[in-house]
């Protein structure tokens, strides 16, 4: 019986291994032979090889994020501020592996996986407003994905190269980003504040 506890453990030894060995399925069969995990195992754990261990690994770091983000953590803290700290979770519990995610992103920025990165970045966005407490619906829904979506890919890069102390450069970066998401829906409400009085410029020209 496969369990999540073993597939996790092959997954962390996999990320060790991935700065020296490379992001290959080589890596992966390597990493089940150091926890004398058999072959037939391993196929069980991810069928697909290199392709599922890396969707387990960005699920893996979803739910480290969320076991930080429990509502009553982020209970008065302001929107912003609880979307920040949201992100700034998912990358504490990827800094010990910074390396061997570099790789791992090299690998899904390749042409035929875009797609799949995307939507596993979307996954995350999603489960970053969930966990602070967002019922939207319809367009709000999807665009606050989006949104946050382009904030975190857009983070992620810049912490990818940051040397600064505790990562203190990717953090300014992620609140002067998050700074301007939020002055969207305010850009929003004063766009339509204005046009709104065009019927009525209308009505009195004609």
């Amino acid at each position: 019986m496969m369990t999540d506890d073993i597939k996790t453990k092959l997954l962390l030894a996999f990320l060790q291994d991935v700065p020296f060995e490379g992001c290959c399925e080589k890596t992966l069969t390597k990493a089940a032979q150091k926890l004398n995990i058999p072959l037939h195992e391993q196929i069980l754990m991810y069928p697909d090889g290199l392709d599922d261990v890396i969707a387990y690994s960005y699920h893996y770091f979803d739910q480290k994020m969320l076991e930080t983000c429990q509502s009553d953590t982020l209970t008065d803290m302001k929107i912003r501020d609880k979307v920040s700290f949201c992100v700034w979770q998912r990358f504490e519990a990827m800094k010990p592996y910074k390396q061997a995610l570099l790789q791992i992103h090299a690998h899904m920025t390749l042409p035929g996986n875009l797609l799949l990165k995307q939507q596993f970045i979307f996954q995350t966005a999603s489960e970053i407003w969930y966990a602070i407490g967002d019922q939207s619906t319809d367009w709000n829904f999807y665009s606050k994905r989006m949104l946050l979506s382009l904030v975190y890919i857009s983070t992620l890069l810049c912490w990818f190269q940051d040397k600064s102390e505790n990562h203190q450069d990717t953090k300014a970066f992620l609140s002067r980003r998050i700074e301007n998401v939020m002055m969207i829906p305010k850009a929003k409400g004063q766009i339509k504040e204005q046009f709104s009085v065009f019927p009525t410029f209308f009505r009195y020209s004609n």
